[in-house]
Formats: C-alpha cells, structure tokens, sequence
C-alpha cells in the first residue's frame, strides 16, 4: 500500500553507515531542520554528485536529491509529484527504458548482499546511463545520445548503490550516478 508523504527526507536523517559505505561522509547532524528537507550546506561539500536516495518505512517512500541532482536530472518536486500521482516509476524519471535490467540487477545485488537486517554495508557499482537535461556540462560526452522529445540526453555513467536494510519495514537505498570524467 502507498502512503504519501510530501515531507523531503533529510540528509541528517540519513544513517552514518550508509554515508559512509558510500564515501559521503558528511555530518550535519547538528543542523537545524526547517522541514524542508534541503540543507544549503550542502550544495558546496556534495558538489556536482547525482546523488539519489529512497527511505521506506511501513510503507511510506521520501526522497532525498542532491542539489546537482536536482539542476541537472530532476527534481524533488518531480519526483513526489510522480510518487503521489501512482502513474508510474520515479526512476523512470531519470533512467531509460533500456537500462531498466542493469537497476534491478544492481539492487538485487545489494539485496543478496544485505540478506537481513544490521550486516555491514558494501556498495556496489555498475555501468549504466541516466538522462539528464540537455544543457549539462558533459553531456555531450562520447557515449551521449541525442536530445529526446522531453529535452533529455542519455549520458553513460557507473551507478554506485547500497542498501541500508534497518528491518523488516525500514530500508534506505542509496544511488550516486557517477559521469566518467568524474572521480567519487
């Protein structure tokens, strides 16, 4: 069952072990919550990362996006908005059709890796593409498809995902969409 819940998840809520598994070591637990789930803070210590991540929690899903994330692929408003509407995926709001096997692949992976609750965290990363919005710096990279009808472009990427399995009805999913020039 879908539960809507328009609050944006905060990057304080985010567990440190999770951050850590994938090299966003990044404390703001001292941070004043306005409940707006964005941190201004981080915009300069996340940089240009597209960054991507999904709370579930007795069935309720929020969302968290980089600010690069957000300028470059999509943004949070877009996401709850296709989240509440219940139309169809959020990641196909960044993530081609074609790549659709190389996701499910990737997270069951971290689901055969995080077979229960409390294991250490291990992230894994896959080749990939993403669309991303016609005017991104580098998307005009060798590997970059031409604009589509909704002014995208298809960019390949390495995907970096892990999964923090809480219990049985708490988990985080977190993806970073690295570009190949780009180090994480």
């Amino acid at each position: 069952r879908q539960i809507v819940d328009n609050t944006p998840l905060s990057w304080a809520e985010l567990p440190p072990e999770l951050l850590t598994a994938t090299g966003c070591q990044v404390a703001l637990t001292q941070a004043p919550d306005d409940g707006s789930g964005r941190d201004d803070r981080l915009s300069p210590v996340l940089g240009s990362r597209w960054i991507f991540i999904r709370s579930l929690h007795n069935g309720t899903s929020r969302y968290f996006v980089s600010s690069a994330f957000e300028r470059d692929i999509v943004s949070w408003a877009a996401v709850q908005s296709t989240w509440n509407a219940n139309s169809r995926d959020v990641i196909s709001l960044f993530l081609p059709k074609s790549e659709m096997g190389a996701h499910i692949r990737g997270l069951m992976h971290q689901f055969s890796i995080h077979p229960k609750p409390g294991m250490p965290l291990r992230a894994s990363r896959y080749r990939t593409k993403i669309k991303v919005r016609s005017g991104v710096a580098g998307a005009q990279l060798p590997g970059a498809a031409r604009a589509d009808a909704d002014g995208t472009i298809e960019v390949a990427v390495d995907g970096v995902m892990c999964m923090k399995m809480v219990d049985l009805d708490t988990a985080f999913v977190f993806i970073e969409y690295v570009r190949d020039e780009v180090s994480p």
